[in-house]
């Protein structure tokens, strides 16, 4: 799994490069942009990487075992004692800090793979 885990983040990472980090929720919903093409948070980042939209479609809390995975991987990179909600959300955080971890976390997954 954890080659598919590191692709799944570097591709969280390529959607954050394109789109743009959001805070406070999964995507800009005022962006007047499609879902999938707003600035999204990391959650949502990751789940465009699995399903192609930021929220399941049964709402947020709908995500597949490849997101999770990819979220659980992200949490051991940073090594935050806060959820990656609140870690995204900081008033500080930016989105060459997320992409950033998203990479580390992806290549720390390529190594455990090998």
């Amino acid at each position: 799994m954890s080659a598919e885990t590191a692709a799944i983040l570097d591709k969280a990472a390529d959607v954050i490069e394109r789109n743009g980090l959001h805070k406070e929720w999964y995507y800009d919903e005022d962006s007047g942009k499609p879902p999938a093409g707003s600035a999204v948070d990391t959650h949502g980042a990751i789940n465009i990487a699995t399903v192609g939209q930021p929220i399941g479609s049964r709402g947020p809390h709908d995500i597949t075992e490849d997101a999770h995975a990819a979220r659980q991987a992200l949490r051991d990179h940073i090594n935050s004692a806060v959820s990656l909600a609140i870690w995204n959300d900081m008033p500080d955080r930016t989105a060459e800090q997320v992409i950033t971890a998203l990479r580390g976390a992806a290549q720390a997954e390529r190594e455990r793979a090998s």
